[in-house]
């Protein structure tokens, strides 16, 4: 061989080990592998599908379409169960979130995040299976002079003994950061106080927290259990109130954060000359669309939208990123709505394009908008007593009354082989598939054999795209079961396990062959058991876990 020759191949061989050296590095800048392709919608490797916020996306559809590991076939009381549980030291109201791929202390970990009521976050091993349950990392949100909110100061009992994180985070991937909104009592008040966590350390970054000026509504009237949303570069998150005690208001505010600190940026009230309006959602989130709009169910309340007022009760609202409202939607029989307590927005918005909106209340009636022209309110005569009727409203589509039972979630939206269904789950009732069609639902096409308690299970789906036979519907449903449906067909029930304890409005958290389930006590993570041709250690479905 000649002497260029060989030190051109020489040359070249360095070159590349250079580059496997560098790339080895990636890791530690935070999440970079996963944070440009999670930006894009694709897994950061095969199957392995950050869950950054509620529901995996802004869209809040709930379907994970790239989980190449459990099927239809696979998913059973003999290849699926319990691998192990994480106990935390409050009540799991928020959404877990998901992200892979973070090198901490030397090591590679797939991260499973868990907020509690008492004020803690915790960072989770996501592929354990046994063993030593405790976290990669825990933080306590309770600084010194804090303490957890006491559910007895409210006169509130539909969450108890104690109130601290109830929304559901979200991740920042590009600078893995963690934002959660905490409450805690401090010298007799009680604050919302916002934190950008550093995700491989679990520490407050520089200028965190900030207390939320709440400005127009009352800290002690106020109660913060939507999700957060991260669009536009910034962090929204919406307002209801405790049980109905008046008075108190819907409201979201929007925040920034530049590395040294937050910067409030916007606000707004859905009822500013009245009262009520609050933005439930059932621990849902607010949506936003790919140019960045964002979407909100307002829950009973005044309204006069229609004579140029402020008032917003019981209606779908589009706003710009800074919160300027923009468009809405506000059903023909809104008054009577809000006199019966059958709110609108006690579920959560689901946008399955950036044309098309869906969602429902407690009156048991879906709509589909066009988020171009979402219809307003047109007014007739003596509405209450033409409930029935359904071609009023001037939307894409809505169904009548009482197809299914008050909905305190947000339904789940599937892009089968042969087109969309969505899902939706409600109180006593069963959860249901409809085909969706040009803007128009159909009847319903299958069911669940069971019927569910109150609030009736907050419905997810995963699959490995069209790929026939992959696609499964996931419910955490009253008094604390994990089950699994076949989506094409959801009177055929795959798998059934008792959680132990449930807490409402809980939606599993499905991605990388893992199931994570949060309960009053612990994150349970379920998955494919051991078998003779993998060596994944698994523990026997309801074996204690020390």
């Amino acid at each position: 061989m000649q002497p260029c020759r060989r030190k051109r191949q020489r040359l070249i061989s360095g070159l590349f080990l250079l580059l496997c050296w560098l790339f080895a590095l990636l890791p530690n800048a935070p999440g970079w592998r996963s944070v440009a392709l999670a930006r894009t919608g694709r897994p950061s490797a095969e199957g392995n599908v950050p869950v950054l916020t509620y529901k995996y996306n802004n869209q809040r559809t709930g379907q994970n379409s790239s989980e190449k590991l459990l099927n239809t076939k696979n998913v059973n009381a003999q290849q699926f169960g319990r691998l192990i549980s994480y106990p935390v030291d409050g009540q799991v109201y928020a959404q877990p979130l998901y992200m892979p791929g973070m090198r901490i202390g030397g090591h590679l970990y797939n991260l499973v995040i868990v907020a509690t009521e008492h004020d803690s976050v915790y960072a989770f091993d996501a592929d354990r299976t046994g063993g030593d349950p405790m976290p990669i990392w825990h933080t306590s949100l309770l600084r010194a002079g804090t303490r957890t909110v006491p559910a007895s100061a409210f006169h509130c009992d539909d969450l108890k003994p104690q109130l601290g994180i109830t929304s559901t985070p979200v991740i920042d991937s590009a600078s893995a950061t963690l934002f959660v909104v905490a409450f805690v009592a401090k010298q007799g008040r009680y604050i919302y106080e916002l934190h950008a966590l550093d995700l491989l350390s679990g520490h407050d970054r520089s200028g965190s927290p900030v207390q939320i000026d709440l400005g127009f509504l009352g800290n002690g009237k106020e109660r913060q259990r939507s999700g957060l949303l991260l669009a536009n570069g910034r962090i929204y998150f919406a307002f209801s109130s405790f049980c109905d005690i008046q008075p108190y208001h819907g409201g979201i505010l929007s925040y920034s954060y530049d590395r040294r600190g937050f910067h409030r940026l916007a606000a707004y009230n859905d009822t500013p000359r009245g009262s009520e309006g609050g933005i439930w959602s059932s621990g849902s989130a607010l949506a936003a669309d790919q140019k960045g709009n964002i979407y909100a169910i307002s829950g009973n309340g005044t309204f006069d939208l229609n004579r140029g007022g402020p008032d917003a009760g019981d209606s779908f609202l589009k706003f710009d990123k800074n919160l300027r409202l923009i468009d809405y939607f506000t059903p023909f029989n809104q008054s009577c709505l809000s006199s019966a307590d059958l709110d609108l927005g006690s579920g959560g918005p689901l946008l399955i394009s950036d044309n098309e909106l869906i969602g429902g209340g407690k009156e048991g009636r879906l709509y589909v908008l066009n988020t171009a022209h979402m219809g307003h309110f047109r007014e007739i005569a003596n509405a209450c007593s033409n409930q029935q009727a359904t071609n009023i409203d001037q939307v894409l589509h809505e169904t009548a009354p009482h197809t299914v039972r008050p909905i305190f979630s947000t339904p789940a939206y599937w892009e089968g082989p042969d087109g969309q269904y969505l899902f939706v789950s409600s109180i006593k009732d069963h959860t249901r598939t409809f085909k969706i069609s040009n803007g128009h639902l159909s009847g319903v096409l299958s069911q669940t054999p069971e019927v569910f308690a109150y609030s009736g299970g907050d419905p997810v789906v995963s699959c490995d795209g069209s790929t026939p036979g992959s696609a499964i519907l996931w419910l955490i449903t009253p008094p604390g079961y994990l089950r699994a449906y076949d989506a094409a067909n959801l009177n055929h029930e795959l798998y059934s396990s008792q959680t132990g304890s449930y807490n409402k409005f809980t939606a599993p958290v499905v991605t990388n062959g893992k199931v994570f389930v949060a309960t009053q006590n612990s994150l349970k993570v379920y998955g494919l058991l051991a078998q003779s041709n993998t060596t994944q250690l698994a523990l026997p479905e309801n074996t204690p876990v020390h």
